[in-house]
This record gives structure tokens, sequence and C-alpha cells, in this order.
């Protein structure tokens, strides 16, 4: 077990790097190309770190899921971290276009489509966690059965003739 845990984290390490070495690499585009705004170098980072931290949580969810031992903290980074890409696609796509509108969409439909994704593992992942923790074991003794309790209305006459109008409550076990 300890060997699997330490292969996971490598992988995570890996990928980890490997997303911000994508990211903040460096293009051999000419320096006429690009206009750095103010601000943008910032966007950028933040850019880098919202998608390592979904595709960190996707192969989190992806490796818990696959394994049938799902992991509460995976779902809720899932959930948490694909709710912020998705959310960031559309800003990005919008409003990172002024140096150039490839920039803006291509980064937006990465973000969107990695909010996507991890949702979807997430929501996967979820199910998963919530079918295990319904299914009744195989050896479980059978629960007890609830006592039935009733409402009716109640309508009728009392004994000197009068109408009554009431609840009649009713329970049996």
């Amino acid at each position: 077990m300890r060997r699997s845990i330490q292969r996971s984290a490598l992988a995570l390490l890996c990928s980890t790097a490997l997303c911000s070495t994508v990211l903040g690499g460096s293009s051999s585009a000419r320096a006429d190309d690009i206009v750095i705004l103010p601000g943008q170098q910032m966007a950028f980072i933040l850019e880098g770190a919202m998608a390592t931290c979904s595709l960190t949580s996707i192969v989190g969810n992806t490796v818990t899921g696959v394994r049938k031992m799902p992991s509460r903290a995976w779902i809720y980074s899932g959930f948490i971290c694909g709710m912020i890409n998705l959310a960031t696609g559309p800003i990005v796509m919008v409003y990172g276009t002024d140096p150039k509108v490839e920039y803006g969409l291509g980064m937006g439909g990465m973000h969107t489509v990695v909010g996507l994704a991890n949702l979807g593992v997430a929501i996967w992942n979820a199910h998963l966690w919530h079918k295990a923790r319904t299914a009744a074991p195989a050896d479980a003794p059978p629960p007890p059965p609830a006592p039935a309790v009733s409402l009716a209305p109640l309508l009728g006459r009392d004994r000197q003739g009068a109408s009554v109008l009431g609840l009649s409550l009713s329970a049996s076990y």
C-alpha cells in the first residue's frame, strides 16, 4: 500500500511539473507580436495555478475512482477547482482577447474544458462514494421494521349526537 501512495505522489508531482512547464514555457514568437499589458503577467500565473489545481484534482479523482476507493477530499477539490475553472473560462474568453483574440479564446476554452472534465470526474467519484456508503453489507442483519404512523381525518358523531371533526392518529408496530 505504501508503494502505491509513493507512486501516486510521484505521478502527481510529475503532472504538476509538466503543467507548470507547459503553461509557463516561453515561445519563439517575435517581440513585436506580443504586447504585455499591466497585470497580464499575474493573470498568466493565476491561470497556470488554476489549471494545475484542476489537473491535479482530475488525476486524484480518477485514481481513487478506478481503485473503487473514493475520497471525499478529492471530491471536494474536484468540485471547487472545477467550478473555479468553469467560471474562469468565459471571463478569459471575453477579457483575455486584448493582445490577440486567439489567446483569449484558447485559454478560455482550455479552462472551460478542464473545468467540465474536473466536475465530471468529481461527480462520478461522488456517485461511487455515495453508492459505497448506502450499500448494505451482505452479512448485516436486516434493519428492524419502522413503526407505521398515520394521520387520518376524523368525521363522526359523539355520544350525544353532535358532529365531531378532527384528526385521528394511529400507530402500529
